[in-house]
């Protein structure tokens, strides 16, 4: 409760009590001029009565003067202390509204730098995104680039493949052939060594003998009988050393029907 309120409370309940007293005083005043006759037996006792109230009053004055008096006090250290109050108040509602302007200008200044950061994000993030976009273009590109040396590879691979066919078979054609060739050559050559035995058993031509001669290199050395000399010291060469050139490109060497001979089974063969 204020300290005015209480005061002014206990001024009323003083007043009021003063005001009772008065009247009982003239209460008394009255019954007594009333009724002197009727209690002189009893004035003395009335008298200590009204002394008693009296002092009781006066002693109930006396507390309420002190109980004033106190709450005067306090009213005086709480008014004191409201405007202690009152002034820490107004000095704090001002550091209040500095800090608040003080945050307020902060609050605006990191507004505008996240702003600004945002901004820069902003162009950043669309600048990765062009990137992206042609990064993404390139590799589809590429993409369709290696598919399409893929295909030409696998067009390539498949020529080769048909070209390895062809020479798999080519290969196995040219065994073939070498095959009959190598018979061919082997029948040949058996033709060769029979006619080397005819020229050796039954030839009269002096021309188409060989003989060879023992040099000092221990080498053979194929001569034709005009170069031999003495025939009698002539050995003649084995058809396995025979030349086939000496045979094909010198047909002189041989008679009409050793050729007709050989022409013969080369075609049987």
């Amino acid at each position: 409760m204020p300290c005015h309120i209480e005061c002014a409370t206990c001024h009323k309940k003083f007043f009021k009590i003063s005001k009772m007293s008065q009247t009982n005083f003239v209460r008394n005043s009255m019954s007594k001029n009333q009724t002197v006759e009727k209690k002189k037996s009893v004035k003395s006792q009335d008298a200590d009565k009204l002394l008693f109230e009296k002092e009781q009053l006066e002693q109930e004055n006396q507390a309420l003067r002190k109980e004033i008096v106190l709450l005067n006090t306090k009213n005086m250290d709480l008014v004191k202390r409201s405007a202690y109050t009152e002034r820490k108040f107004v000095e704090d509602f001002a550091n209040l509204q500095e800090q608040v302007k003080l945050n307020e200008k902060q609050l605006i200044e990191s507004s505008k730098k996240c702003l600004e950061q945002q901004k820069s994000y902003a162009e950043e993030v669309k600048k990765l995104r062009q990137e992206n976009d042609t990064l993404k273009k390139l590799h589809k590109k590429d993409e369709l680039s290696i598919l399409q040396r893929i295909g030409c590879l696998e067009n390539e691979i498949e020529q080769l493949k048909l070209e390895n066919e062809t020479l798999k078979a080519q290969n196995e054609d040219n065994a073939e052939k070498t095959t009959k060739y190598k018979m061919k050559l082997k029948h040949a050559v058996k033709i060769v060594n029979e006619l080397n035995q005819l020229v050796l058993q039954g030839c009269h031509k002096p021309e188409i003998m060989y003989g060879v001669v023992q040099t000092d290199n221990d080498k053979r050395t194929i001569l034709e009988s005009a170069q031999c000399g003495d025939t009698k010291n002539k050995e003649f060469v084995n058809s396995d050393e025979l030349l086939l050139s000496d045979i094909f490109f010198k047909p002189k060497s041989f008679g009409g029907s050793e050729l007709e001979l050989f022409n013969g089974k080369s075609r049987s063969s």
